[in-house]
């Protein structure tokens, strides 16, 4: 199997090799700075497989049939996750486990959904109830009182 890597991953490729991969890059086929789409078009005339971490990239390979893997940054923050819980009972500390956040994260609702937006400067109250004073409604949308 051949690999063809976009451009954010072109550093992977000397280890791909050692592992036994017949890998290109981007940028040897001419590529850097291209539109996805001829990027696509590339893998698709050489008979590559393509390593992406970019969404869009993935859909136009899936789209005109081209095998594709997507590496997006949840898989690598996995990938450290697991490194780190593996760390954690070595070095003496206790079971590592991600930390649980703070704050609600702010949500920005789409115009005329009618939703309310928490700053991220507030915080709601106890058990997790938003208060009249940290909500607020969106300009032209909903009475509020």
């Amino acid at each position: 199997m051949r690999i063809l890597l976009d451009e954010m991953y072109s550093g992977l490729k000397p280890f791909l090799r050692l592992l036994g991969w017949e890998v290109r890059t981007v940028e040897e086929e001419g590529l850097r700075g291209a539109e996805d789409e001829q990027v696509v078009e590339q893998a698709a005339r050489r008979g590559l497989v393509l390593v992406t971490q970019e969404q869009r990239v993935h859909e136009l390979a899936r789209l005109r049939g081209v095998p594709c893997v997507l590496v997006g940054f949840g898989d690598i923050a996995r990938i450290v996750h697991e490194k780190l819980r593996e760390l954690a009972p070595a070095s003496g500390a206790a079971e590592a486990s991600p930390p649980k956040p703070a704050l609600p994260v702010a949500r920005y609702p789409e115009r005329g959904s009618g939703g309310v937006v928490v700053s991220p400067r507030e915080s709601p109250g106890p058990r997790g109830r938003v208060y009249r004073s940290s909500v607020r409604r969106r300009k032209g949308l909903g009475a509020g009182r």
